[in-house]
């Protein structure tokens, strides 16, 4: 039997969905891994119900989906899933780097060099989790740094419904250090306000894995 809930559904289950979220996109959840209920109720501290709930909302976000009679799943999107992304993320973030260096500010630029660094220190030591989160912070504080937040929020949802197909992206310590070369090639546009050449190097990163996927 479900405990009572004492919060209201939707202040127990947003910030639930997100702490969910927020491990799938990170790699605690590999891309196909079932989700049981069970289990998630024991990891959260939260009811069934509360469960439940957050699970219907990672399918509408696309991130997992329901297998009649099965249960619940991660997603794996297909290459042709994940080229139809990368296509659309490549003329939106292309166009996003030349309104971004128009606006952005001395110490954004910084605060992006900093994730960048902290990236590429942990490509040595750092565990797979520790460095899809640090990658995932380096793109999210690109994206602050751009005035129009609709824009921001639209780049992060695209990048993001991606990742949970990408647990095999990074195959070796040469495709992480190419990742955070581009990373670091970013921020010496932004400090140059070179609109056309971080577009460049934004769809050069964007477009990494099909390398990759080929040699597959």
């Amino acid at each position: 039997m479900d405990r009572p809930e004492t919060a209201k559904p939707a202040e127990v289950v947003r910030p639930l969905t997100e702490r969910i979220r927020s491990d799938v996109l990170v790699g605690t959840y590999r891309p196909g891994e079932w989700l049981r209920q069970v289990d998630l109720q024991e990891t959260y501290g939260v009811t069934r119900a509360q469960i439940r709930r957050s699970l219907d909302d990672l399918v509408l976000m696309g991130m997992a989906e329901h297998v009649p009679n099965r249960g619940i799943r991660l997603v794996m999107p297909s290459t042709e899933a994940r080229s139809q992304i990368s296509e659309i993320r490549t003329i939106l973030e292309r166009e996003a780097a030349l309104l971004m260096v128009k606006d952005i500010r001395s110490s954004d630029i910084e605060k992006i060099a900093s994730a960048a660094a902290a990236f590429e220190q942990a490509i040595e030591v750092g565990s797979y989790v520790e460095l899809r989160r640090l990658n995932h912070e380096f793109h999210r504080t690109m994206n602050a740094s751009l005035a129009n937040t609709m824009m921001a929020n639209l780049l992060n949802d695209l990048r993001e419904r991606d990742l949970p197909g990408s647990w095999s992206g990074w195959v070796s310590t040469s495709t992480l250090k190419a990742s955070s070369d581009d990373h670091f090639d970013m921020v010496e546009a932004l400090r140059r306000r070179d609109g056309p050449q971080l577009a460049e190097i934004v769809g050069r990163h964007i477009n990494r894995w099909r390398a990759h996927a080929a040699e597959a």
